[in-house]
């Protein structure tokens, strides 16, 4: 339930803040790739896993992260033509978008409430999240295959570029015993 909480806490929330009320550019998918109807760019939210943060003899303390893959699909250009402009574009819009999202999630209590508000009985039955993400990286902007979007390999394949972001440290304290 804790992870489930997680994403669907962080969509609503990119959501808003990226006004896309209706999932056309931020939705949850399991492998990362975006769906095949996404457009120009995606961002796909994953599960992450979780560790334990010690021994809590009556509790189950652990520390959750979260997985975004940020997708943005160009229009061909032929190998010969690309020229830094056209081979930097799609780097730089992924290098700001990920700023842009970190920026919303980093310790960030509008998601965390969201988040806790899909855990069943949170503040009353059950404990939530008692911290948000702690830290945050980026990893390097790569290129992928036709196939990272869904397409067939083509004479005039799309140029992909895509990246992931991995949030830690979002904190959530159980009792033993309980489900939610």
């Amino acid at each position: 339930m804790s992870s489930r909480a997680l994403k669907l806490g962080v969509e609503s929330r990119l959501r808003a803040a990226l006004n896309d009320s209706v999932g056309e550019t931020v939705g949850i998918q399991p492998d990362g790739r975006p769906p095949p109807f996404a457009g120009q760019h995606y961002i796909a939210i994953y599960g992450g896993g979780w560790q334990t943060q010690g021994g809590e003899p009556s509790g189950d303390d652990r520390a959750y992260s979260l997985m975004l893959s940020l997708t943005h699909k160009m229009g061909y250009a032929p190998q010969d033509r690309r020229g830094t402009e056209i081979a930097t574009e799609g780097q730089d819009y992924l290098d700001d978008l990920s700023d842009q999202v970190i920026g919303y999630l980093l310790n960030d209590w509008t998601a965390m409430g969201l988040v806790n508000g899909f855990i069943t009985g949170a503040g009353t039955a059950t404990n939530g999240f008692v911290e948000a993400f702690q830290s945050a990286s980026c990893g390097a902007v790569e290129m992928k295959g036709p196939d990272w979007v869904f397409a067939e390999e083509a004479k005039h394949p799309p140029s992909v570029f895509a990246c992931t972001i991995t949030l830690r440290g979002a904190r959530r304290i159980r009792l033993l015993g309980t489900v939610a």
